[in-house]
């Protein structure tokens, strides 16, 4: 038996010449869009009234837009669909120290791939 594999000519070349062979360029942000109030909720059957009157359910990426600009002058220049190559989404975890509030964050690190931001369609229903 022989623990071997097969590299082909053009894969080796690639070796040979350390390009990268795979890597990851962008990042796409989903950004959705609702009305006041009208947000997604999701949860467990028997849970729906628990739910609704939890705070964090308030706190979407659209609603944290408004409030990140109500508070934050640099922020005020940024389009909702320019604030993820700015800022990240934060989400509460104990290791962060941030709460039970889900927010937005200045990015640290602008050194990183490409931030696409897409904004999710709505319909008329809405």
């Amino acid at each position: 038996y022989v623990n071997s594999r097969y590299v082909s000519p053009p894969e080796a070349i690639w070796r040979l010449f350390s390009y990268n062979l795979h890597g990851k360029s962008h990042v796409v942000v989903r950004l959705p869009v609702h009305l006041e109030g009208r947000q997604n909720v999701y949860f467990a059957p028997g849970q729906e009234e628990e739910r609704l009157q939890n705070q964090v359910v308030r706190h979407t990426k659209l609603t944290q837009f408004f409030a990140l600009n109500a508070t934050n002058a640099d922020a005020r220049q940024y389009l909702y669909h320019d604030i993820p190559k700015h800022y990240t989404w934060q989400v509460p975890r104990p290791e962060r120290n941030l709460g039970n509030v889900r927010q937005w964050c200045p990015r640290l690190n602008r050194m990183t791939n490409v931030t696409l931001a897409r904004m999710l369609s709505t319909s008329n229903w809405i």
